[in-house]
């Protein structure tokens, strides 16, 4: 089945479909997506976790998780700085696009499965 895109807010939500599936699979709930005036977001929850995937413009994404079991703390964090602290070679060069959207994710996503894993899985908290 095809179906034609109209815009990259269409293109974002389908590709973190796609990229983030995995957290189904470890316990995160069906996504709950949102299109707002101003951003486009994507969320999973877990028991301990969310994560949310915004993008607030076209030329930003924010990926962010957020500690909902009780801790000292810092209850949020911020999965790009991390990456951009880590891997300095994925950047966002100019405006997404419908081309380099998915690519983007994808390397988000893969971090996120090698990098962060026991965070979203609940095992332990920066």
């Amino acid at each position: 089945m095809y179906f034609k895109v109209e815009s990259i807010r269409e293109v974002f939500i389908l590709e973190v479909l796609r990229n983030f599936k995995f957290l189904l699979l470890i316990g995160y709930s069906d996504p709950i997506i949102g299109i707002y005036p101003l951003e486009t977001n994507v969320s999973y929850s877990s028991k301990n976790r969310e994560i949310n995937i915004t993008m607030p413009d076209p030329d930003l994404i924010v990926i962010e998780i957020i500690n909902r079991s009780f801790s000292f703390k810092k209850n949020v964090i911020n999965v790009n700085d991390l990456i951009l602290s880590s891997h300095p070679d994925i950047k966002i060069s100019g405006l997404l696009n419908e081309n380099n959207l998915g690519i983007i994710l994808k390397k988000y996503s893969d971090f996120i499965r090698e990098d962060i894993f026991s965070i979203i899985k609940g095992e332990e908290w920066r």
